[in-house]
């Protein structure tokens, strides 16, 4: 049983599995928010640790792997992205590229990007994309000397006209990134400090509100379109689409399934 979880929001809880220091089993952490408070809870002992430090309910939490890193964003007009180490508590990095309304974030497989994405001072929906610099590989700089580099932001990209509801990186190649949103499913590519990208043609499936992206097994793209129409409305058709031609294909009773082309290019 979880008390106090902000289920206000769908994508501010997570699983972790975090390598242990002294060589013995991984400790597994349950992640979630109630209001401004991260608490990361080791799933064996049922302790738990209070990540401090935003001022508004955070929306949206991810974890990087590579790095043992867990990222959260808060929403309001302050929209701070924080990124933590989950075994300590301790705050490693402040991302701000943002005025207010974050919805989504992610990190690339590699564990070396984040992308964020929220409104602008203008409160035109914007991409934002970070170079993690040395966050979180804080034993690996001792122990090989290498010096700090600080998060900066590589690319950021108004998509106000595409209201997206989830971004995730593509596993293949960590400058390519998949989104999906109100009418649209669209891919980038980090260039030049921008995101150039192109949009899936959904034909009759423009009225649909696509809702979650997750690559499976680094050969699909699963999705869930919402059908449109009523407010709050959170079931469809699932439909199957070509990576490599920007359509669909077929319609399938439970999952989308998008084959992926590793060699697509922007």
């Amino acid at each position: 049983v979880i008390n106090g979880y902000s289920g206000s929001w769908t994508k501010n809880l997570l699983w972790t599995r975090v390598p242990s220091t002294d060589g013995t089993s991984p400790q597994t952490f349950l992640v979630y928010a109630v209001n401004n408070v991260i608490v990361a809870m080791d799933a064996l002992s049922r302790t738990q640790r209070f990540l401090r430090g935003h001022t508004a309910p955070v929306c949206a939490i991810a974890w990087n792997a590579e790095r043992n890193v867990v990222g959260s964003s808060q929403s309001g007009f302050t929209a701070d992205t924080r990124l933590w180490d989950v075994r300590s508590g301790a705050c490693l990095a402040v991302l701000q590229a943002h005025d207010n309304s974050i919805c989504t974030m992610s990190f690339s497989e590699s564990g070396e990007y984040c992308a964020v994405v929220g409104n602008d001072v203008h409160n035109r929906q914007t991409i934002a994309v970070w170079s993690l610099g040395s966050v979180g590989l804080g034993s690996v700089r001792r122990a090989t000397g290498a010096s700090t580099a600080k998060p900066r932001l590589v690319a950021k990209q108004v998509s106000d006209s595409f209201n997206i509801s989830k971004i995730i990186f593509s596993p293949f190649e960590s400058d390519k990134l998949v989104s999906c949103g109100n009418g649209n499913v669209r891919f980038y590519r980090i260039k030049n400090g921008h995101l150039p990208a192109v949009s899936l043609r959904l034909e009759d499936h423009a009225a649909n509100s696509f809702t979650d992206l997750v690559f499976e097994g680094g050969s699909y793209l699963l999705t869930a379109p919402a059908t449109s129409g009523e407010a709050g409305v959170s079931t469809g058709t699932p439909l199957s689409l070509s990576f490599s031609s920007f359509s669909f294909s077929s319609s399938l009773l439970l999952l989308l399934l998008l084959s992926v082309c590793p060699q697509l290019t922007l």
